[in-house]
């Protein structure tokens, strides 16, 4: 029977030993990127620049760089490599956030500075769990707009590739039920 520490021990090997495996050395392979492509890098040096492929081959790439520069890099001294895959407008994602932020901190606020109606009170709450609900339910709405209206703003989708356009994915998931272990994929 398997103790747990020889599990933790074994996975660790076994995640090592993957992480040694990978594609084969950067100058064998050929090189996908279209000229054009707007890419990001970070250098050995640590500079990170930005810029559109102007040309890449197996050693070294040439872009237009931000501020005018063309200087060829060897794909050697590049650290981190992405490319942009797209753009995309995240209007759910940011509507869903902003609502539950804006409607958690609407109740929080409503339940901390309820003060009950001294004189004619048409619509006010009339104890604090009423208060948290109403303005729960204002703040979240409010919140729900304003996160919408964000999400409308197109961004940059970002995947990160090696310096010969191959995309890089790692894939972690549990083993099927009542299997031990980790399973990790790695397609290039």
């Amino acid at each position: 029977m398997d103790t747990p520490a020889v599990v933790r021990r074994t996975m660790a090997l076994t995640l090592a030993l993957l992480a040694g495996i990978g594609a084969p050395p950067v100058r064998a392979q050929q090189s996908s990127l279209p000229p054009g492509t707007k890419i990001r890098v970070e250098l050995r040096n640590g500079d990170r620049r930005q810029g559109r492929v102007i040309r890449s081959t197996r050693d070294s790439l040439i872009a237009d760089w931000a501020g005018g520069s063309t200087p060829a890099f060897p794909v050697s001294d590049i650290v981190r490599f992405e490319a942009m895959t797209g753009r995309h407008r995240s209007v759910r994602s940011a509507a869903v956030v902003g609502a539950v932020v804006g409607g958690s901190l609407g109740a929080v606020g409503g339940a901390l500075f309820y003060e009950p109606c001294k004189s004619e009170c048409l619509f006010a709450p009339s104890n604090r769990a009423e208060s948290a609900q109403v303005n729960g339910i204002i703040y979240g709405v409010v919140g729900l707009l304003a996160g919408g209206a964000v999400g409308l703003f197109p961004r940059d989708r970002w995947q990160r590739v090696m310096p010969d356009g191959n995309v890089v994915r790692f894939n972690m998931r549990a083993l099927p039920s009542g299997g031990r272990g980790l399973g990790l994929a790695l397609a290039f």
